[in-house]
């Protein structure tokens, strides 16, 4: 398997990522009522949160 260096990134950093957002999880669902062109990247965030909830 060839790790990229933004997968060192996620594994180390990636829970505590999770304990920021789920805090701030109004704050997000408003600003992606101002900005939908974005929803891409937020629904891939959301993909890469789950991936780390469902290994920790």
């Amino acid at each position: 398997m060839n790790l990229l260096p933004h997968s060192f990134y996620i594994g180390l950093y990636g829970q505590t990522w999770v304990n920021f957002v789920e805090p701030c999880q109004d704050l997000v669902t408003d600003l992606m009522k101002l900005s939908p062109n974005k929803r891409k990247y937020y629904e891939r965030g959301l993909r890469a949160m789950k991936l780390i909830l469902s290994v920790s």
